[in-house]
């Protein structure tokens, strides 16, 4: 009886891995001078990853992509199923581009306007309800990119 406990706890487990999202660094950042609580996807596993399959994404938190070097900066919404507002940020801070990602599920690819370092998800309407705009600037601690 207790090795069927214990079986039955390890497959638990195990299911709870296969369907988790993963516990990413967390960082706080400033946009156009308003806090947010980002996850960090550093690696190449977690950008490729984001926020596919995810329920919800809370007011006031994002996902900030981090890329090896300067690039110009994809993102779609495969798998996705909230809507979203991405900015493209570049290596200095500024702001390149902002982004609607209404269409959810889709393969369209958005991209930036030139080369960027960082891309940051937020729920759809962020940037708009905080008066963010192209050419603002980011406030982003020096986090390692994997």
């Amino acid at each position: 009886m207790r090795y069927v406990v214990l079986i039955a706890v390890a497959i638990a487990a195990l299911i709870g891995n296969l369907f988790s999202h993963g516990e990413l660094e967390k960082a706080t950042i400033k946009v156009g001078g308003v806090s947010l609580i980002v996850e960090v996807a550093a690696t190449q596993r977690t950008r490729e990853k984001g926020l596919m399959r995810r329920k919800e994404l809370p007011e006031g938190t994002g996902m900030l992509f981090i890329y090896p070097k300067e690039r110009i900066g994809k993102l779609w919404m495969r798998n996705t199923i909230i809507p979203l507002s991405a900015a493209f940020i570049k290596d200095d801070g500024s702001i390149a581009n902002i982004v609607k990602m209404e269409k959810t599920g889709s393969e369209k690819v958005y991209q930036s306007k030139g080369r960027v370092k960082y891309a940051l998800e937020v729920p759809l309407g962020y940037f708009e309800k905080n008066g963010i705009t192209a050419g603002d600037h980011c406030e982003i601690p020096d986090l390692p990119v994997k």
